[in-house]
Parts: C-alpha cells; sequence; structure tokens
C-alpha cells in the first residue's frame, strides 16, 4: 500500500477550514501531544494541513484530504503502511498517535482500537514479534554473555537493539528485518583488536573508531533514513512494502 497522503501546498481557506487554519493544524496536534506524550515528537511541516512523527514503534502520517473535513491518518512500521484510518477531529489524531508511537501494537490490535482502519492485506508480515528481542538476550546472556563490547554497547542504543544483529566471519552487522536474505544497507563493523573498530558504510566507505560506545554510536547515527524497528519478513518484503 503506497502512502495516499496528499501534500497540500496551498494555504487554507480560512472561511473553509477555521478550525485548521487558527492556529495552524500541526501546531494544535503539537501542542496536543506535548502534554499526553511529550516523547513523540511532531514534525511542523511547511504544509499547511500535513504533519507526521516517529518513534521506536513506528510513525505516523496525518494529512487533510482536499475538499472534505476529514482527517486520513496512516500507521506505519519499518517504511511500510500497515493501514489507514479516517479521523474527524485533531483530537483522535492524537489518540492514533500516541497509542501507536507508545506501543508495539499489530494490526489486528488496530483493527480493535480502531474499527474503521483500511488495514493492507499482508500487515502480518511486517508486525513486531519478539524474536528481535530474544536474539539480543540470547547473545547478552548466553554463557554469561558476550565478551564483544560493541554488541554491549549496541543492545543499550534502542534503534540497534530493534534491528536483527547479523555476523559472517569477523563481521557484524544489522538486519532491518527477521528472515534472510537480510537487509544489506546498515553499516557493518570489524573489530580490530585493542578497543578498534574498523566500520563499513554502505558507500564503501571505511571509519576506524576507537571505543565501542563511540563506535555503536557511530553505526547508529549512519544508519539507512527512516530506519525503524525490523520488520518480520525478508528483505524482498521490506521492498516490495515500500
Amino acid at each position: 500500500m503506497e502512502t495516499l497522503l496528499p501534500r497540500l501546498n496551498q494555504p487554507l481557506d480560512a472561511a473553509t477550514y477555521p478550525e485548521f487554519v487558527s492556529p495552524p493544524f500541526a501546531e494544535q496536534l503539537a501542542t496536543i501531544l506535548a502534554s499526553k506524550a511529550p516523547e513523540v515528537f511532531v514534525t511542523l511541516p511547511y504544509r499547511p494541513a500535513y504533519a507526521d512523527a516517529s518513534g521506536n514503534n513506528g510513525s505516523v502520517h496525518v494529512a487533510l484530504i482536499p475538499g472534505e473535513h476529514n482527517l486520513l491518518t496512516e500507521i506505519r512500521r519499518g517504511g511500510i503502511t500497515i493501514g489507514l484510518i479516517d479521523c474527524d477531529t485533531i483530537q483522535e489524531v492524537s489518540d492514533v498517535f500516541i497509542e501507536w508511537l507508545r506501543s508495539p501494537l499489530n494490526s489486528r490490535d488496530a483493527v480493535k482500537l480502531w474499527p474503521k482502519a483500511r488495514i493492507r492485506a499482508d500487515a502480518e508480515l511486517f508486525e513486531v514479534d519478539d524474536k528481535i528481542d530474544r536474539y539480543w538476550n540470547s547473545i547478552i546472556h548466553l554463557d554469561g554473555g558476550t565478551d564483544e563490547p560493541f554488541l554491549l554497547e549496541a543492545a543499550r542504543i534502542p534503534i540497534l537493539r530493534g534491528l536483527l544483529p547479523t555476523s559472517s566471519m569477523s563481521i557484524l552487522g544489522f538486519s532491518r528485518c527477521t528472515e534472510y536474505p537480510y537487509t544489506d544497507d546498515c553499516p557493518t563493523t570489524q573489530p580490530l583488536g585493542d578497543g578498534k573498530y574498523r566500520i563499513t558504510l554502505i558507500d564503501g566507505s571505511t571509519h576506524d573508531i576507537i571505543g565501542a560506545l563511540d563506535a555503536a554510536r557511530f553505526v547508529a547515527n549512519n544508519l539507512p533514513e527512516g530506519t525503524e524497528r525490523a520488520i518480520v519478513g525478508t528483505a524482498d518484503d521490506l521492498k516490495s512494502g515500500d
């Protein structure tokens, strides 16, 4: 399901949309979320009736439908549209933002919360499950835990903890999906010894970093744009869902 949200660039007519003009729609939404869920960051765009926000559990986008007072809200996970929800008020939109971003909901949860939600038929391919958490726990705790400081530091960074750790020979990597074939667009890390790490980015450039924490942070800061928690599925599923 491609994004269906319109990108309105023309100023809204105050007589037609008084509730979205003063104050502007996105500012109203940001104010509500600041009081209810301060951890949720809302982008205030130049577009007059469009806003988005993201968190560890996914992202939400909302837009006013041209010619209507309907707010079409899009829930996404791993960069994939899971469903569309019609909302009548900014308050309803804020409730969707809070519920979806605060909790690892699945498509069945979404239908229960929002009966009118239009969920993609293959949404379960992209659901969050506990496979990633189990994998990380096995790495950290198995036989007393890993002795690789980089993985221990990576496990403490939420965006990396939400990806599937992979390894090939001495190269450590991360996948944005849980099943093979894995994604290959995240930085890879090669421990060099004595606390040094060689990180290779997707463009082929290499960077030698001293210290496991700095290396993990460098990887986190160079993930593909829009990286979220890994989807349940393969790299092909991720591409087909774009």
